[in-house]
């Protein structure tokens, strides 16, 4: 690979790790759907070369390479710190497609959704009546499609329960191979047809001998939409089905409340005007509020207040959608307490069985064994699905505002506006005939900065103490060093860089990692006024020189953030410590290095309710996982990054030390072993969190600590966990390093 990438075909793309809160979905990426049949040396979007520029450090490639004799040869491709520059390379995986595929799938969601007994008892209670109200209608078995099978769960409880056939196709071509040891395991293999193929590819006559009578589909997520619900059983409806087919689940119901948090005004409003900084590249982009998305989260761990009372927003029956549905539009009416708004809090209901009547107690999980509901305080917890908000421009509201509710095939969004009324405000549900449009999208990002950032990165740069403190290492660097010292800001978003400026440098680099990031902070510097003292380049650090730069540098700072490697801190910290090292040469013999240290820190925690999402399945609703558990052996070898924030935890032993890195010199193998003394307490030590604390200055320190919580933290499982009760329980907690080729691990190892 490496070198060939011209011939390289990019087949997928697997995320290493759960970043829903960032908006990814774990599973894999057919980026070559649109080639054409010989496409295979397009060097564009497709190309092995421009993913691996447009990947995270937690993704794998999945490719094929053109042999000499025009043959297929796949492969795989992982990522890692390039030790000449601390860059992100890409390198052939020694592993097979399989055992990578392993890897991201024991860092998926999958364990979460098996380990969850309600949805499993929910969905196997709403495919047996379907099935069994049926056979006994129609005096056959019934034909079943199961769309996204991922294990075979579904289709496995569609045979038991008396399918005569069951079709169930899966994407995600390993996952897919999984279902089909998973079946023959169970002993289905002469009901069940295994097809690796997204449904809207499959037809009738070549995949599937004739159409099913019954789908059945769990392509659901936080916003109910963003799993391709609504085109793929559109697509099944008009090509798979037969027309008077049943559905499960047969319907879906959406409800929202307007919510006051202001926390949530820190997640897509630029950083104020009173901060050190003005992100506004201009007075238009002030308004901005990213790109209309609704962010899953675990309501119960935020702080807000409900300003509206829960309200039904969208009613979807998937038994009689249509094309025309694709797209909605309604403005609600609401009565309001007295508060600020900041968003939309909202979740779902699932109804399984059509046959079910709906509960008389609104927004209360009745008849749960064909129900399901994601609300606010229910005790059914799991992580596969959550909440989600919609932060909204936020508003003052005494008494009465107008909603407004949207959503397109894919997404859930929604504006919101104060009415001043004090008299007759008639309140009203969702209009009987909903306004349906051709297509709807969302506001985008004009901006800039929301196409770079995230929410947590957004959050990050809005925190004010965050700011001044590296104001105040810069300005203590100037002070020693004079304000025409060269200064280089060796990370992404070029903050530091600013900053120097405002504090009065008058010779300012800054490196960024993308033309598009390049433009984007020029334009900010602009916006600040100190464009003739900051100067950034779309480079990477083995690319300077003196001449480029007009002298060696002074001070080198960073924060240090990287876009690609942004949920795992420790990685950001040691390609800060590569790049530096490339740059020694040119650094002058009284620079100044911000961050001069960082010391990689932990603490063991219990974290039940997390920790039961992990690890093998057993036995699900009676069907033997043996070969998806195979494939989890040593799965908490994986690191995982969690904002721990939204989960609860405890920490069951002092924090402390693990590495210290110099960051002043140069890069350097490093080997740290540290014992923890666990508190005996009546409960479990389930895993060690790991972070990495900067000394900006030997007396100003930055965290990226769960205390933090724009920070994801990195997580490390222990199988099985301990239990405390007795106590005397220690962990063994080793670190090492080797700067070449940039290989680190961080081993726990648990001891009585």
């Amino acid at each position: 690979f490496g070198s060939q990438t011209h011939h390289n075909l990019l087949i997928s793309k697997m995320y290493n790790g759960t970043d829903k809160y960032g908006g990814k979905i774990v599973g894999e990426s057919h980026l070559s759907d649109q080639l054409d049949e010989e496409g295979y040396e397009d060097p564009g979007f497709d190309s092995v070369e421009y993913s691996a520029n447009m990947s995270s450090i937690d993704e794998t490639l999945v490719c094929e390479r053109l042999g000499e004799n025009g043959e297929k040869i796949p492969g795989v491709m992982i990522c890692g710190l390039d030790p000449e520059n601390g860059t992100l390379r890409w390198m052939k995986d020694p592993v097979d497609v399989r055992t990578a595929s392993a890897r991201t799938i024991a860092r998926s969601q999958m364990s979460s959704m098996l380990h969850d007994h309600v949805r499993n008892q929910a969905y196997q209670q709403g495919i047996r009546s379907v099935i069994e109200r049926f056979t006994k209608e129609n005096g056959r078995k019934p034909v079943v499609l199961d769309i996204g099978t991922g294990t075979g769960l579904l289709a496995l409880m569609a045979a038991e329960a008396g399918a005569e056939k069951v079709y169930a196709c899966e994407m995600f071509e390993a996952m897919s191979q999984i279902a089909q040891e998973v079946v023959i395991e169970n002993k289905k293999s002469d009901v069940i047809k295994i097809i690796p193929k997204r449904s809207t590819t499959i037809s009738v006559g070549k995949e599937m001998a004739e159409r099913a009578d019954i789908l059945v589909t769990e392509i659901f997520d936080s916003i109910l939409l963003g799993e391709g619900a609504i085109p793929s059983i559109l697509h099944a409806k008009e090509n798979l089905l037969t027309p008077n087919a049943k559905i499960v689940p047969s319907n879906a119901t959406v409800y929202a409340q307007l919510i006051e948090c202001p926390t949530l005004k820190t997640w897509l409003d630029l950083p104020s005007k009173e901060m050190e900084i003005r992100y506004a590249r201009s007075s238009d982009a002030e308004t901005c509020r990213g790109n209309g998305i609704a962010y899953p989260v675990h309501a119960a761990r935020m702080e807000y207040k409900t300003l509206t009372d829960p309200i039904k927003i969208f009613d979807f029956n998937f038994q009689e959608l249509s094309e025309a549905q694709q797209s909605l539009s309604h403005e609600i009416s609401l009565k309001t307490q007295s508060g600020v708004v900041h968003g939309v809090l909202f979740w779902w209901d699932l109804q399984l069985d059509f046959q079910l009547e709906k509960s008389q107690v609104e927004f209360q999980v009745e008849n749960k064994e064909s129900r399901l509901c994601t609300i606010p305080g229910t005790n059914w917890w799991q992580d596969h699905w959550t909440q989600a908000i919609f932060p909204l421009e936020e508003f003052s509201t005494k008494s009465h505002c107008v909603l407004t509710c949207l959503h397109n095939e894919l997404q859930i969004w929604f504006e919101a506006k104060p009415v001043q009324l004090e008299i007759n405000l008639k309140v009203e549900n969702p209009p009987k005939k909903p306004k349906f449009q051709v297509e709807l999208t969302p506001d985008t990002c004009h901006c800039g900065l929301h196409l770079l950032c995230n929410y947590e990165r957004t959050w990050m740069l809005g925190d004010p103490n965050r700011t001044s403190t590296f104001k105040s290492a810069i300005l203590k660097a100037l002070e020693i060093l004079g304000e025409d010292a060269l200064v280089l800001d060796i990370s992404d978003g070029s903050m530091c860089a600013i900053l120097a400026a405002v504090c009065g440098s008058t010779n300012v680099v800054s490196l960024e990692s993308s033309e598009v990031s390049e433009m984007v902070f020029q334009q900010i510097v602009e916006s600040n006024g100190v464009e003739d003292h900051v100067m950034i380049h779309a480079m990477q650090p083995q690319d300077l020189d003196e001449d480029i730069l007009g002298g060696k540098i002074k001070i080198l700072c960073a924060e240090p953030f990287y876009y690609q490697m942004q949920n795992y801190t420790l990685v950001q910290c040691l390609s800060f410590w590569y790049r530096r090292t490339c740059l020694e040469n040119i650094l002058d013999e009284a620079a100044m290095i911000i961050p001069g240290k960082a010391i990689l820190r932990g603490v063991a925690v219990q974290l039940e309710n997390l920790y039961e999402g992990h690890g093998k399945a057993g036995s699900v609703s009676g069907f033997s996982h043996a070969p998806f558990d195979a494939l989890m052996e040593n799965w908490n070898f994986n690191e995982f990054s969690y904002p721990l924030w939204q989960y609860k935890y405890q920490e069951v032993s002092d924090r402390f030390d693990i590495a210290e890195m110099d960051l002043c010199s140069p890069i350097t193998d490093l080997d740290f072993q540290v014992e923890i003394q666990l508190f005996k307490l009546k409960t479990k030590c389930h895993a060690v969190v790991t972070w990495v604390d900067y000394h900006l200055t030997d007396d100003i320190v930055v965290s990226t600590s769960h205390d933090v919580k724009y920070w994801k933290s990195s997580v490390r499982f222990l199988d099985p966990p301990l239990d405390l009760e007795n106590g005397g329980k220690t962990l063994q907690v080793e670190f090492k390093l080797e700067k070449s080729p940039a290989k680190f691990s961080l081993k726990v190892t648990p001891r009585e």
